[in-house]
């Protein structure tokens, strides 16, 4: 469902019984509209290039990569978006100048990477590794999802805070996460490893969500018994061509 987020600032008891209680998924128009970071495009890839010391790194596919350098790939990611709009899809074979046979989704007419399965940086330490840029005076949760006044909680060192994980002080588990990619990239399915309720703010860009109801794998996704281990396809686009047509037969057959 989707809700103003601005109006609900001003129905947080709605919100909670609505959404929160129910554990329903819900999209907030606007909530972040007022963020410096979006207000004053503070978190463009300019802003920020300006801004991050050029020494800093961020997590990319497992990996530690310069702000600069993840720059460069997104560059070329776009720029073979560009070259193969009237080019045949990418997870197809086809032949390259030379007379080798090459996969379309390795390399495009700039050199760059065309990836089924893009790089896209996942980051839970952005806050530390630049305070100053991702500081809390950038962003704030929206105000329906921060808790009420009177349910605020004491962190370690005994002020009152509407965060209940700053209760567990160092003990914490992950809890924010600074996600970019290109178009294509994004993460396997998944259950929320701490078994929460999350929001996400998209602050530029689109995000495209596939949701199932706890307890029904996504078609093409075998969880083992205890979860440990998760059969999927290597690919959102394998899954994508294969599944995504199928993917709420059994909730239509229910509504009919």
């Amino acid at each position: 469902e989707d809700v103003d987020g601005q109006k609900m600032q001003e129905m947080q008891k709605h919100f909670v019984e609505t959404f929160e209680a129910r554990n329903e998924p819900v999209i907030l128009t606007g909530a972040c509209s007022d963020w410096p970071c979006v207000s004053q495009k503070l978190w463009t890839f300019g802003k920020l290039l300006e801004s991050v010391p050029h020494a800093k790194t961020f997590s990319v596919g497992g990996y530690q990569m310069r702000l600069r350098d993840w720059r460069r790939y997104c560059d070329g990611f776009l720029r073979n978006q560009d070259d193969g709009d009237e080019s045949p899809p990418r997870h197809e074979t086809e032949k390259n100048e030379s007379n080798d046979e090459e996969p379309a989704t390795s390399r495009g007419n700039s050199g760059a990477p065309i990836d089924d399965h893009p790089l896209y940086l996942f980051d839970k330490t952005f806050a530390e590794t630049c305070p100053t840029v991702f500081g809390n005076d950038t962003w704030h949760p929206p105000t329906v999802i921060a808790p009420r006044s009177d349910e605020t909680t004491q962190d370690v060192t005994g002020k009152q805070s509407h965060d209940l994980f700053a209760a567990l002080g160092e003990n914490r588990p992950d809890y924010r996460w600074l996600i970019h990619g290109p178009a294509r990239s994004g993460s396997s399915f998944h259950v929320d490893p701490n078994g929460t309720s999350a929001w996400n703010a998209v602050v530029s860009g689109k995000k495209r969500w596939i949701l199932f109801k706890p307890g029904v794998p996504p078609p093409g996704v075998h969880p083992s018994e205890d979860g440990a281990t998760v059969a999927q396809p290597v690919t959102l686009v394998e899954w994508y061509a294969s599944f995504y047509e199928h993917a709420y037969d059994d909730e239509k057959e229910e509504e009919e």
